[in-house]
């Protein structure tokens, strides 16, 4: 039989997080050794217990949130932003503001971010999904160019390719100026946009940390300076590996 140690690796490894962001901060979870810290990270498992009824359908949007952690480097070091890391930002505000609402009241530990304006700039036609694309709401010349490059694409008229490519050339060049406008703004959001991806990945971890006590029916262990007394101690590696 393998070196088992204490079951300190074997219980880590049933700590199933769903978002990188959770994962992240499963990797680099410290050592308690504060009766603060300890008591803290219980009492935000007991808040997470208390919301059982809601787990399934928060887990769901957990799926569904991106890693954006890439993105958001690029954007705060003055990077203007391309078609789809501007999706990225879009469909992360958008599932963060799900979560909000899934959540609704709840601790102060577990509260997102307002990221209604991040998806608001990326929504300028108001079409309330998370995809994203360079519409013509996003400058007043667009829509004119754009109906104008169709109608010359289906026509057949001789020296048409100058003014086509013409007004390819200047669709480009508004296209650009909106993904850098847009970045701009989305610059001014930054700070709450990591602010959300930390919280998610707590709320993530908490989830998972949630369900491992569930599943092992584990309980809230109280705190001691003294002595420790243990009744009924049980190792669910060596248990699992007995069949117990």
């Amino acid at each position: 039989m393998k070196d088992l140690d204490c079951g300190f690796e074997y219980i880590v490894s049933l700590i199933d997080p769903i978002t990188p962001m959770g994962r992240e901060q499963l990797r680099n979870l410290p050592f308690m050794t504060s009766a603060n810290e300890i008591t803290e990270s219980h009492q935000r498992q007991l808040d997470m217990a208390e919301k059982e009824r809601k787990v399934a359908s928060i887990k769901v949007i957990l799926s569904r949130i991106r890693d954006i952690r890439g993105t958001l480097s690029n954007l705060s070091s003055g990077i203007v932003l391309d078609d789809i890391e501007l999706f990225e930002i879009k469909s992360f505000a958008y599932w963060c503001g799900k979560l909000k609402e899934e959540l609704g009241r709840c601790a102060s530990w577990m509260k997102l971010p307002d990221l209604s304006v991040v998806f608001s700039v990326l929504d300028p036609d108001n079409s309330g999904t998370e995809s994203f694309y360079i519409s013509d709401d996003c400058d007043d010349s667009l829509g004119g160019i754009r109906k104008e490059i169709h109608r010359l694409q289906r026509i057949e008229v001789e020296d048409k390719e100058s003014e086509l490519n013409r007004l390819l050339q200047e669709n480009v060049e508004i296209e650009n100026r909106v993904r850098a406008r847009l970045s701009k703004r989305l610059l001014e959001n930054c700070e709450a946009l990591y602010a959300a991806m930390k919280i998610i990945g707590k709320i993530d971890l908490t989830v998972a940390l949630t369900e491992l006590n569930r599943k092992l029916g584990l309980g809230k262990p109280d705190i001691s300076s003294g002595e420790y007394e243990f009744q009924e101690l049980v190792n669910p590696e060596i248990s699992r590996n007995l069949n117990l």
